[in-house]
């Protein structure tokens, strides 16, 4: 498989965190695309502590625009493929002919060989993707007792009950407003974390643009954060995906 990792300063937290990887993981490994932001926050900070200590495994690539995060136009992505392959990740799950792509933050430790432990779960069964599934420590259905990792898509509310739900049940970030009115499940909290989880590229290529009509996993649209409009859209195609505890 190919790793995909954004790249915004920081060169010796990045090399922590992808030497981790490499000790644990790295027999599954092959290319790591480092996927650098065109504006970095200090010039003085050398990337090349990178490429002398990764050599060959990285694929460097700097993306044409800069979103933060304010990537909200889907029309545009759609029509514009220098745009498209802007946003995080895209250019790695589009340029990849491997089967499988581990995507992870710039801020992670690995302890033990998860890489391998996600593949296992790809192999058993039909996900589109597999690790932490759901930011569950924001979301009233968990809070409530009705949802978790493990649960989430077994989740049935109407449109009704998870507006009730929101409204009698405080949580940080959920607000009436962002229960979609026709499918009101996933909640908006629920997402595969990015920081560290493994997608099936075919399944991923089935559905997202630019081959199919779900948002890049990079955009963040006007959901909560970041992945959660391609998982939204990748459950109203069908797609399931496996909640592994990464943290163990």
């Amino acid at each position: 498989m190919d790793v995909a990792v954004n790249y915004c300063g920081k060169p010796y937290r990045m090399l922590r965190t992808l030497e981790s990887l490499l000790e644990h993981s790295g027999r599954h490994i092959d290319a790591i695309y480092l996927i650098c932001e065109p504006r970095q926050p200090r010039s003085d900070e050398d990337m090349g502590v990178l490429t002398r200590r990764l050599g060959s495994r990285l694929r460097v690539h700097t993306v044409a625009q800069y979103f933060g995060w304010n990537a909200r136009s889907l029309l545009r992505v759609r029509r514009d493929a220098e745009r498209r392959r802007s946003v995080r990740y895209q250019y790695a799950l589009e340029e990849t002919d491997k089967p499988y792509v581990f995507v992870t933050h710039n801020d992670v430790v690995y302890h033990a060989d998860l890489v391998g432990e996600l593949v296992r779960v790809l192999d058993a069964g039909s996900y589109a993707g597999a690790g932490a599934v759901g930011q569950c420590w924001n979301c009233p259905a968990c809070t409530a007792g009705l949802c978790d990792g493990t649960r989430n898509a077994r989740l049935r509310l109407t449109s009704v009950q998870a507006l009730l739900l929101s409204v009698r049940v405080r949580s940080p970030r959920t607000r009436p407003w962002r229960i979609h009115p026709r499918r009101p499940v996933p909640l908006p909290e629920c997402r595969l974390n990015e920081f560290a989880c493994l997608l099936d590229v075919g399944a991923y290529r089935q559905d997202t643009m630019p081959w199919g009509s779900a948002p890049p996993l990079g955009f963040y649209g006007w959901e909560l954060d970041l992945g959660c409009a391609w998982f939204r859209a990748m459950v109203a195609g069908g797609h399931a995906f496996a909640h592994v505890p990464i943290t163990d």
